[in-house]
């Protein structure tokens, strides 16, 4: 009895000792942290979210749900050079506008509201936000005990001084709107867009000339003639593809508007409840009437009430060019010259300009602006040949595009689309000195270049593959691959069809 007694004893004075440990152990199971932070990052040509996901401190396969959902995307394959993504990161950089994101383990009691109460931010404002960074649940009230759960903070400024540093939960205040609910401003309007509303593609008029085919015309584009057959036939009134008219002008998806003197742009929408075409037509600054037709065919319906909540809708917004003026692309203010057999030399005024980073930092750069150009008749057109060149040219003062391509004995109207997919450039009027341009030519002879690339345009054949084309073109797929993805935006390597066009670059040095 005694040696019961006091082995009794002895485990409940054990049991004493251990509480504190085993309380503290469950307190730091529980203990909130910064998990990562959101800032925002503008995709640029050529890249790709892997590597700049890497670049930000963070593996992309770890976060591959959260940047799907908070930025509304729907396919990787289809990103926007020049969108702004929210991305995480392991610190805010120079960021002004970012989310401090906390993990916390749900314990019985909590609730959503209540820990945006402890974090001072509002249910209301970050609950779509909530909801994407923890997997787009149905509701709150979903979460169970024991798992855990994102908490974003908002925060409008970052201490130069201490530009890691972590704000004291609940002093976060909004200043910038959540991620996924606003993008890009409508067109001539300033109004934001919903929804996560991005451009899908670019309508121009293409001339058929004798031999094209579309499939060709798509592929040089940057787009699948399969994946817009159906448009293509709608918005030109093609009963068969068998009977197309040489001479004829006829609208051509495009990635990138390129020369054209007009254009839509074609917004992908997300249909919300209570939206209606007359509401988004306002909020994209056009008329209804007038694009009505349009819209029809796009989104292949018979009336404007046919839309459901959820479902995408293709939304046009037609840009044409002013009385009396040049041809201008977006993000531009010169203009590019209408004829291509023109007299004239080109010229241009060198600025300098200061733009502030994705990351908050700023860069001063000096740039040319283009102002009256003209070309020489019979320029080389690099659309055209089944073979040609890439060939490095670093831009001085006062040089245009025009007189760039003019020097090099090659056509800038005619090859203003590869020019703009080679050079990631996204406006043709300025361009910065010092910077390094990829120029197509017939020949590199007499250019005095020391690295080129000699593209081919193939079209693929039963039992080609992308790698086994770059194979045989006497280049490897793996160290061409940036400039291979440049070339064919939009293509889907895995995935290409008999008859579609791929441009194939070889380095040379």
């Amino acid at each position: 009895m005694k040696k019961r007694i006091i082995t009794l004893l002895l485990v409940i004075c054990l049991a004493f000792t251990l509480a504190p440990t085993a309380l503290a152990a469950d307190e730091d199971q529980n203990a909130d942290y910064v998990a990562f932070y959101l800032t925002q990052y503008e995709l640029q040509p050529g890249d790709t979210m892997t590597a700049v996901c890497k670049n930000r401190g963070i593996t992309f396969a770890n976060y591959k749900s959260i940047i799907q959902n908070v930025n509304n995307i729907s396919n990787f394959n289809y990103l926007i050079a020049g969108r702004k993504y929210w991305l995480p990161a392991n610190s805010v950089g120079n960021a002004t506008n970012y989310y401090t994101v906390y993990r916390h383990t749900l314990v019985a009691g909590d609730t959503v509201g209540a820990l945006c109460s402890k974090y001072g931010i509002s249910l209301n404002d970050n609950e779509k936000l909530i909801k994407q960074l923890n997997g787009n649940p149905a509701n709150l009230s979903s979460f169970y005990v024991g798992t855990p759960i994102y908490i974003p903070v908002a925060s409008g400024t970052v201490s130069s001084t201490t530009p890691s540093a972590s704000p004291a939960p609940g002093t976060g205040t909004t200043t910038t709107p959540a991620p996924g609910t606003t993008t890009t401003p409508a067109p001539g309007t300033g109004t934001t867009t919903q929804n996560g509303d991005y451009i899908a593609f670019y309508l121009t008029k293409h001339k058929l000339e004798k031999g094209d085919n579309l499939t060709n015309v798509c592929s040089r584009r940057g787009v699948s003639f399969s994946n817009y057959e159906g448009i293509i036939k709608r918005v030109n009134k093609i009963s068969s593809f068998n009977y197309l008219i040489a001479g004829r002008e006829y609208w051509v998806p495009a990635t990138t508007p390129g020369a054209a003197t007009e254009y839509y742009t074609v917004y992908r929408h997300l249909v919300l409840p209570g939206d209606t075409v007359y509401n988004l037509c306002n909020a994209y600054g056009i008329s209804m009437s007038k694009s009505e037709d349009m819209i029809k065919k796009l989104n292949d319906v018979k009336n404007l009430t046919s839309f459901k909540a959820n479902t995408a809708m293709y939304i046009p917004v037609y840009t044409e060019k002013a009385a009396g003026s040049t041809t201008t692309v977006p993000g531009t203010t010169g203009g590019l010259p209408t004829d291509a057999d023109s007299a004239g030399t080109g010229a241009g005024t060198t600025t300098s300009t200061t733009v502030t980073n994705p990351d908050g930092s700023t860069t001063t750069t000096t740039t040319t602006t283009t102002t009256t150009t003209g070309e020489k008749p019979n320029l080389f057109n690099a659309t055209t040949a089944a073979k040609y060149y890439l060939i490095p040219y670093t831009v001085k003062s006062g040089d245009t595009l025009v007189s760039i391509c003019n020097a090099h004995d090659t056509s800038f109207s005619k090859n203003a689309e590869i020019i703009a997919l080679a050079n990631g450039l996204s406006s043709y009027s300025n361009i910065v000195v010092g910077s390094k341009l990829w120029i197509p030519t017939s020949g590199t002879f007499g250019y005095g270049a020391t690295e080129y690339y000699t593209v081919t345009n193939h079209t693929m054949k039963k039992g080609d593959t992308v790698y086994s084309v770059c194979k045989a073109a006497g280049t490897d797929f793996s160290s061409s691959y940036k400039m291979l993805t440049t070339l064919n935006p939009n293509v889907n390597f895995n995935y290409v069809m008999v008859g579609d066009t791929i441009a194939i670059p070889a380095y040379h040095k």
